[in-house]
């Protein structure tokens, strides 16, 4: 992998390492990772003799399938035999399941990354801050823009309980240079995300304190 800068290799390179000057590699890009990881995975990790042996192992595994449920597939006569409670019940698991991401964007590729704010929040009247007593929560940003100059984002968040969307705000003053940088990680539509959060002003808004990555 080559960094962002490096152009060629130094002079004089240790003789155990001298054979890398040879060789290539995929140029690292923080802001295009998965691209990056993708072709650093298809070029370079997987070698041309092991993506045959992986696709020649997967076309026989698909006809082992086909085989056997070719053998075992239950006749039409055993599935008329079904009982309406049986087919009622799995009609109900699915229809739940379709239901838990009905009209959610599809889940993008899972990156570890957390936005944590360290200042102790002041709650009270003078401050106009108060704390959240169903913070925090667990759910899917559908949706986000940013506000002013950019120093505020409003993420628009699906409980995963309620299935209520909510607006919640990311202030950028709120974090370090370095948290505020994994913004890009998080705010990603059909992102799973755990939210503590605070209400500040008279309209109650709904501020974020931290926002963290899990999986769908």
């Amino acid at each position: 992998m080559f960094l962002r800068g490096i152009t060629e290799f130094p002079d004089n390179l240790p003789d155990d390492v001298v054979g890398v000057s040879k060789k290539n590699g995929p140029k690292y890009s923080r802001e295009y990772f998965d691209e990056f990881y993708q072709k650093l995975q298809r070029d370079f990790l997987i070698s041309k003799r092991k993506k045959h042996k992986l696709l020649f192992t997967i076309i026989t595994l698909a006809f082992i399938m086909i085989g056997v449920s070719y053998i075992y597939y239950p006749s039409k006569n055993n599935e008329d035999i079904q009982t309406e409670e049986n087919i009622k019940t799995v009609d109900t698991i699915e229809t739940k399941e379709d239901d838990d991401l009905y009209d959610l964007p599809p889940a993008p590729v899972f990156h570890e990354a957390s936005m944590t704010n360290y200042d102790d929040i002041k709650y009270g009247v003078e401050t106009g801050c108060s704390e959240a007593e169903n913070s925090p929560i667990e759910g899917f940003i559908v949706d986000y823009q940013e506000l002013d100059d950019g120093t505020e984002w409003e993420v628009e968040i699906r409980d995963d309980k309620t299935r209520v969307c909510e607006k919640y705000y990311l202030c950028y003053n709120d974090f370090s240079n370095a948290e505020w940088s994994w913004r890009s990680y998080i705010l990603i539509k059909g992102n799973k995300v755990k939210v503590d959060f605070y209400y500040s002003g008279n309209g109650g808004y709904q501020i974020i304190k931290s926002i963290k990555n899990i999986r769908r």
